[in-house]
């Protein structure tokens, strides 16, 4: 082992009124390893305010990632706890914290100065409760990227969101005018199945950001 890091991150939100509204511990370790080797180890717990009632979860989690080559990384992770399912339907709230497992992992794959490839895939499996059943989802985010030059890029990405069981794709240009300046061009689609949102819905976006430097 080449070192060890030991860390506390707490990350709190609070609305208009003053009121917080969630707060996240994350104390975690990570033991680095030749050849790029990381492992990551936490127990991730706090608490969260939804539709005026306060939810609180922990679980664990392990990730552990390596590069055996130089255009090749490989991550594994998994997690076991709780989380929340919410509810996001019109009628009761039937939100609530239930048991919750994942076991994934992703790949990384670098096309020299023309591009990169990612994927991860994961099964997570989710609690019940007296109103809501267990579920078992199939989760995936690809993203693939192709560098036209220094400045620009093309990049697609497709991801399915396990809270409101919708599926993600955007495609999108960016330009990087100077350094810290950059402008995106895009496209997103969200097809959903689940109580939050129903149908395909289409959304183009211009996003410009600017590094101001003092």
């Amino acid at each position: 082992m080449l070192y060890a890091l030991p860390m506390y991150q707490i990350v709190a939100s609070w609305n208009d009124d003053g009121r917080r509204v969630d707060i996240e511990h994350l104390p975690h370790v990570e033991l680095m390893f030749v050849r790029a080797t990381r492992l990551f180890l936490a127990y991730r717990f706090g608490d969260e305010l939804f539709r005026n009632r306060l939810h609180q979860v922990g679980r664990f989690e392990v990730r552990l990632a390596t590069a055996p080559t130089r255009w090749l990384d490989v991550s594994l992770e998994g997690k076991t706890g709780s989380r929340i399912r919410y509810d996001y339907g019109d009628g009761p709230d039937r939100t609530f914290v239930g048991a919750y497992r994942l076991v994934g992992g992703g790949l990384d794959l670098k096309l020299g100065r023309g591009g990169e490839i990612s994927g991860l895939l994961s099964r997570a499996s989710f609690g019940a409760s007296e109103a809501v059943p267990a579920r078992s989802l199939l989760l995936w985010r690809l993203r693939a990227t192709l560098y036209l030059d220094n400045a620009k890029y093309l990049r697609a990405v497709s991801q399915r969101d396990p809270d409101t069981d919708q599926r993600f794709d955007s495609f999108i240009l960016g330009w990087e005018l100077s350094y810290g300046t950059q402008l995106h061009l895009g496209v997103e689609r969200s097809v959903g199945s689940g109580t939050a949102l129903r149908g395909q819905h289409l959304t183009t976006f211009v996003r410009f950001s600017y590094l101001l430097r003092m």
